[in-house]
């Protein structure tokens, strides 16, 4: 299996057997099935629950960042560390407001997009991160913030109806700048 991938390519991946992690993946393939996989989607984040989501690299397990208890359902996945993906690209640089100018450039040539940037816990001392609950910030940050601002149409529209960005499993290694 490639470790360097930035996401699972397969949502199966993101259901570790016996595990209880998640209790569905969101898929829609019209647009009635994708207007009800939101709302859906939205209901099981609110809920506590963990859902599988389609990003532009892969799926990708999400969980709700207000949600202590399902950010550290998510923390145990095998070999996963945990990222924030933003609502829109302004809560990006809210979550980091002291991402440094090669970052800034980077998220803004990339973003919203599948680059994920790495930044050190400093950075992102001040913003929005500082409103997450403490389990939920020692499982996101662990001396680094990895964050990105996702434009996977579902993912866009989660965040418009959503109140908090949400916490994804990435692999242990991903490819991040």
């Amino acid at each position: 299996q490639d470790r360097s991938a930035v996401t699972y390519r397969d949502p199966e991946r993101l259901r570790p057997k016996d595990s209880g992690l998640m209790a569905e993946t969101v898929t829609p393939t019209d647009a009635d099935e994708q207007r009800d996989s939101i709302h859906r989607a939205i209901q099981l984040l609110t809920d506590g629950s963990c859902v599988g989501l389609p990003t532009e690299a892969g799926y990708v397990a999400a969980a709700l960042a207000l949600n202590d208890s399902a950010v550290e359902r998510l923390a145990t996945l095998p070999d996963a560390s945990l990222a924030v993906l933003a609502r829109t690209v302004d809560e990006a640089y809210d979550l980091v407001p002291g991402l440094s100018r090669n970052g800034a450039k980077v998220a803004t040539r990339c973003w919203p997009g599948p680059v994920f940037i790495r930044t050190g816990i400093d950075s992102a001392t001040g913003g929005t991160l500082d409103a997450l609950g403490a389990a939920t910030r020692e499982h996101v940050t662990r001396n680094q913030l990895t964050c990105s601002a996702s434009a996977e149409p579902l993912i866009a529209e989660l965040g418009r109806l959503i109140a908090a960005p949400l916490i994804i499993s990435l692999p242990d290694r991903p490819n991040v700048t």
